[in-house]
């Protein structure tokens, strides 16, 4: 068996090239297969930067790649770019879904903690069809290399040249991705299935390769997607736009001159608008030009080979001795290349070849329908089922008509069925089975991995959440609203790491921050990578954090508490006391506060400084929750070998509802396999740092404004005064009188348990909540 390459414009021999013998396709297999083990190895994130790779390279070869798909296939030049460009847009859309789409799910079950995460299958076989040499084959490769598959691309025998130079652009790019090439013959092909290298198969074609395929892999015991083609249905009733519906059936029909798998090959019209739509068609088919792929004002190219041309014609030909009606076209063209013209067949019966089998070229089968209902029944009268569409008038009754009333994989309503990136693509009954594309195509070729484990802790503790009462700017707000509900594991996505990228330059990092749910979030992991660590002692200073120690027992910790010194201005970190209980234990986790925490543990930075030197082998934790972006505990942080430097969004600009925090510092690389991020959070605080000065500003009056306030003001109330916007304060009333205070004065105050004590706190912003704060402390006397 040979390779043969055809001018499909003038049916010359461009290439010839022998079947790659079965040894060499065994040694390209398990070169293919030994570079796939390193690769699934990798972090996602290092899998997803060789895919935007790929991305770049396509953009920098588009030209050439849509010339050698051109010669090989014979579409008009402006269509090969385009199959180049959606090519490298599928790319950009890998990154993004990737993931989401391969993370790992946290499941709690009674008593025990499971993980369930996706892992790739290894090398896959794809035999892939002539039509789209590039989308067909990247559309299978990009996905799994994402995955961490590899794949060996099996092409047609007619576009290997494409082929080639496709992989030979991706190895430039990428020389270490799992990615190869056979020119094998039909023999060879199925036998590579059974080979123990190859883990699944993916067939793109006819239903002969399709069952030859889905054979050897069922009898190997191998998953297998395939993709085998389709005779698609478009619908036009009564009242359609009709021009819409014309225009979108000859753009569907003529693309890659009618050789699509989704494509507008059974046309069935409503009664009432049948001859009008014949009509408006033919004269839109009038301006078709036929002629060669580089001529620029071509936009129906050759097919791709003299045996397809024969067949489609042979169909022609039958359905018409079936009673269809020739309108135009039909007849095979003079002179050389492999041309056919755009042809319409009208009253085609139902058991012609133009209506049950596939036709691969520029035929338009119409039939004419008396009725909606009957005109939907003659839709889903086929054995396949890969696309379809609807036209109608606008409104639910349409949607729901097409949804219930077409049966396939794609179903569009006032426009083509197409595939898309972003979607999963497949067919029903005979057009196969499995799906490409979307995120379930990004899963189709992996296992589920479960790893379950006895739970050593109860849930993770969370603080109060404080409404915030500071007036933020309007595209905060509708950041805020705007986000989902649902987590998401973002962590390597571009949303995020273009958030860390800005948030690493507010804080004047050298290094992008690892982000979290919360401050409170950031030190529940610090203090389970400690447990991992085999850190059992906390150390901490007192009195503050009851939420950190309550989460370091429940973990197992032993806590030191470190009493602070109190002093007229509030509490004072005995920095002394606290390196004193370090050094007698060595490896402890530290959870200190930056110099302007406000609760009652405060640190200067040079006494910081003295603490990480003194005490090399603990982990230092910086609280910096109120620590401006831009400080110099970034610069501590990212100098030293054993710190940690926590921040939060919500505590910093004051943003209600956003559950967004940071650590920047000495963290190991499983950080970056954490839990996900609320997408509301990511919006948000995208928007609050283009917002930053504004924001900064409103805190910096509250600030103010809490100073003036102090903590002493009315009768039974003592407490600290801060430069923090809020006000904490210690309740010697009841503590019902306290909040029916707050309740009449109309101010919210979160509860805090200090020394033993009960303290509220509010949270103060604009004049009019400083306003209620003093109402409520006024009540209270």
């Amino acid at each position: 068996m040979d390779y043969c390459a055809h001018d499909p414009a003038t049916g010359a021999l461009r290439e010839r090239t022998p079947a790659m013998a079965p040894a060499a396709a065994q040694a390209e297999l398990a070169r293919v297969a030994a570079l796939q083990k390193a690769h699934a190895a990798l972090p996602l994130s290092a899998r997803l930067d060789g895919v935007a790779r790929i991305e770049d390279a396509l953009g920098e070869s588009t030209l050439a790649l849509a010339q050698a798909v051109s010669a090989d296939v014979g579409k008009p030049l402006a269509q090969a770019r385009a199959e180049v460009e959606k090519c490298r847009r599928m790319c950009g859309l890998v990154r993004d879904m990737a993931p989401g789409a391969l993370a790992r799910r946290y499941v709690r079950l009674d008593g025990v903690d499971a993980w369930v995460r996706p892992v790739p299958l290894g090398t896959l076989l794809a035999v892939m069809p002539w039509n789209y040499p590039l989308w067909q084959a990247l559309r299978c490769i990009v996905p799994q290399l994402a995955a961490g598959n590899g794949v060996l691309l099996k092409p047609a025998p007619s576009v290997l040249p494409s082929s080639r130079d496709l992989v030979a652009v991706i190895r430039r790019c990428w020389p270490a991705a799992p990615v190869g090439l056979v020119w094998t013959d039909n023999a060879t092909t199925v036998g590579l299935i059974a080979a123990p290298a190859v883990r699944g198969a993916v067939c793109v074609g006819g239903e002969a390769a399709g069952r030859a395929v889905g054979v050897a892999a069922g009898q190997a015991l191998k998953k297998c997607v395939l993709e085998l083609g389709g005779n698609d249905a478009y619908v036009v009733l009564a009242d359609a736009p009709l021009d819409l519906a014309v225009e979108t059936c000859v753009t569907s029909r003529l693309k890659n001159a009618g050789q699509a798998c989704l494509s507008a090959k059974r046309i069935i019209v409503e009664d009432a608008v049948y001859d009008d739509f014949v009509e408006r068609l033919c004269a839109r088919l009038d301006t078709v030009r036929m002629g060669p792929p580089t001529a620029p004002a071509t936009t129906l190219g050759p097919l791709a080979s003299a045996a397809g041309r024969d067949r489609l014609h042979a169909q022609v030909c039958a359905t018409r001795a079936a009673g269809a009606t020739l309108l135009r076209g039909g007849t095979l063209p003079a002179g050389p290349g492999f041309y056919y013209p755009p042809t319409v067949l009208t009253e085609v019966p139902a058991d012609s070849p133009a209506f049950t089998e596939e036709l691969f070229g520029p035929v338009f089968a119409l039939r004419r329908a008396p009725d909606a209902d009957a005109a939907l029944a003659l839709a889903n009268q086929t054995r396949f089922g890969l696309g379809a569409a609807l036209f109608s008038a606008e409104g639910p009754a349409a949607l729901d008509r097409a949804r219930r009333g077409l049966r396939a994989g794609t179903v569009a309503l006032n426009g083509p069925a197409t595939s898309d990136p972003r979607l999963p693509f497949g067919g029903l009954g005979e057009s196969g089975h499995g799906v490409e594309l979307g995120e379930e195509g990004l899963l189709e070729f992996t296992a589920r991995q479960v790893l379950r484990a006895p739970r050593a802790a109860q849930a993770p503790l969370r603080l109060d959440r404080m409404d915030h009462h500071f007036e933020l700017p309007t595209p905060v707000v509708d950041a805020l609203r705007a986000g989902s509900a649902a987590d998401i594991a973002d962590y390597g996505s571009p949303s995020t790491a273009a958030l860390a990228t800005a948030l690493q330059e507010a804080l004047g990092a050298t290094t992008r921050p690892v982000l979290s749910h919360g401050g409170e979030d950031a030190l529940l992991k610090l203090l389970m990578l400690g447990r991992l660590e085999e850190r059992r002692v906390l150390v901490l200073p007192t009195p503050s954090w009851p939420v950190v120690s309550r989460m370091a027992s429940d973990l197992g910790y032993v806590v030191l508490p470190v009493p602070c010194r109190r002093t007229a201005a509030g509490h004072e970190t005995d920095v002394a006391a606290l390196t004193a209980a370090v050094q007698r234990s060595p490896r402890a986790l530290v959870v200190v506060g930056s110099p302007s925490n406000p609760t009652g543990h405060a640190t200067p930075t040079g006494a910081l400084a003295g603490l990480i030197a003194a005490a090399p082998r603990a982990r230092i934790v910086l609280d910096g929750v109120y620590e401006p972006l831009g400080g110099p505990l970034a610069t501590l942080a990212e100098g030293t070998e054993n710190t940690v430097l926590i921040g939060s969004f919500s505590s910093q600009l004051g943003l209600p509802g956003l559950r967004l925090g940071w650590m920047l510092g000495a963290l190991p690389r499983a950080f970056g396999l954490s839990l996900g991020l609320n997408p509301s959070a990511i919006r948000a605080a995208t928007v609050a740092l283009a917002h930053r000065d504004r924001i900064l500003a409103d805190i910096g009056r509250a600030r103010a404004a809490a100073a003036a306030i102090g903590a002493d003001q009315g009768p039974g109330w003592t407490g600290l005064a801060t430069a923090a916007p809020f006000v904490l304060t210690r309740v010697t009333v009841p503590a019902a009188a306290a909040r029916a205070a707050c309740a009449a004065a109309g101010v919210v105050a979160g509860e805090v348990m200090l020394d033993g004590a009960l303290h509220l706190r509010f949270t103060l912003g604009p004049p009019s909540v400083e306003a209620r704060v003093r109402r409520a402390l006024a009540l209270l006397g």
